[in-house]
C-alpha cells in the first residue's frame, strides 16, 4: 500500500506535520527544535466588600473605595531593572524562556532555569521594586451601585485588578455588596413590606391611614371591618427591579390593637355594643366554660 496516505518517510515528516498538538499536550516538540515564547498572563482579580444602607441599594449610589493593588512600578516602568540599565537577553535560553533536552527523535522542552521562563535577565534590580517590576499601591476608584441591588450580589469592574505579566490584560476588581437591614422595612425582590398597628376602632369603622414608603409618607385606606393580618398593597412603592426598571408595590399588613386598659365609661360604652350585637351570652358562656377549665385543672393537680 506504498505511496498511499499522507507519504510520511521519517519521524522529522511526522512532527514537521503534527508539531504544534504534540507541544500543547505534552510539553515537547519536535525534532526542528521548535521552542515556546513566554506567553503573556493575565493579572489576578481582586475582591473587595462593600456596605450598603437599605436605602442605598433600593435607590441606587455612587461609592468611593480604595484598593490595595500591585501595579506597574513607576521607577523602572515594569522592566525590573534599574534606571540606565536594561534587562539583557538571557544566554541560556536565547529568549525563549524555555530551553530543549533531545531525547531520541523528540525534543522535550523545559523551563529555563536560569531566567525561569521570564527569557531575560536582570543584571542591576530596580530599587524601588527589587526587580518584581510591581508595586503596592493604594488607589481611589469610584463604583456606581445601579438601583436594585440586593444582598450578596457583586459588581464587576472589568480591568482593575491587578496587572498582566508580560503585556497580558489585567484582572478584574469583584465588588461583594453587603445590604443593611432596615428597623421598618422588609424586601422581597423588587416588592417592600411593612406592619402597622392601627386600633380596633379604626379596624371597626375604617378611615385613612398615613404609612411611611421609601418615597416618603402615603394615605393608605382602611376599609371597614379590617382584620388582623389583613395586607393592603400601596403600588409602584416598592424597588425598581434591575432588569426590567419597573417599581415593585408595597404591601401593608394590619395588627389590629385591643386596648389593655379601660376606663369605666370605655368598658360602659363597649359593653352597650355587645349587647347590641347579641354578644352578650356568647361571653357569659366562655366565661362559665373557662372557669370549669380552671376547675378541672386544679382537680387534676391536687386531687
Amino acid at each position: 500500500m506504498q505511496g498511499q496516505g499522507h507519504g510520511f518517510t521519517n519521524a522529522e515528516d511526522i512532527f514537521g506535520a503534527f508539531g504544534d498538538v504534540f507541544e500543547d499536550l505534552f510539553g515537547f516538540s519536535g525534532g526542528r527544535g521548535r521552542r515556546s515564547q513566554t506567553r503573556a498572563r493575565r493579572g489576578a482579580d481582586l475582591r473587595h466588600d462593600l456596605t450598603l444602607s437599605f436605602e442605598e441599594a433600593c435607590f441606587g449610589c455612587e461609592k468611593k473605595i480604595e484598593v490595595t493593588r500591585r501595579e506597574t512600578c513607576p521607577e523602572c516602568a515594569g522592566s525590573r531593572a534599574r534606571k540606565g540599565t536594561k534587562p539583557e537577553v538571557c544566554p541560556q535560553c536565547r529568549g525563549q524562556g524555555q530551553v530543549g533536552h533531545s531525547q531520541g527523535f523528540f525534543v522535550v522542552s523545559t523551563t529555563c532555569p536560569m531566567c525561569r521562563g521570564e527569557g531575560s535577565l536582570v543584571r542591576h534590580p530596580c530599587a524601588e521594586c527589587r526587580g518584581v517590576g510591581l508595586v503596592q499601591h493604594r488607589k481611589s476608584l469610584s463604583v456606581k451601585i445601579p438601583a436594585g441591588v440586593e444582598d450578596g450580589m457583586r459588581v464587576v469592574l472589568s480591568g482593575q485588578g491587578e496587572p498582566g505579566e508580560h503585556n497580558g490584560p489585567a484582572g478584574d476588581l469583584f465588588i461583594f455588596l453587603q445590604v443593611n437591614a432596615h428597623s421598618f422595612f422588609e424586601r422581597r425582590g423588587e416588592h417592600i413590606y411593612c406592619k402597622v398597628t392601627i386600633p380596633m376602632t379604626q379596624a371597626a369603622l375604617g378611615g385613612a391611614l398615613t404609612v411611611p414608603t421609601l418615597a416618603g409618607e402615603e394615605v393608605l385606606s382602611i376599609p371597614p371591618g379590617t382584620q388582623t393580618g389583613d395586607t393592603l398593597d400601596l403600588p409602584d412603592k416598592g424597588v425598581p427591579h434591575l432588569k426590567r426598571g419597573r417599581k415593585g408595590d408595597q404591601y401593608v399588613t394590619i395588627i389590629v390593637e385591643t386596648p389593655r386598659t379601660l376606663s369605666e365609661k370605655e368598658r360602659q360604652l363597649i359593653e352597650e355594643l355587645a349587647r347590641l350585637r347579641g354578644e352578650n351570652a356568647a361571653i357569659q358562656f366562655d366565661t362559665q366554660t373557662q372557669d370549669r377549665g380552671k376547675k378541672k385543672k386544679k382537680r387534676g393537680l391536687f386531687g
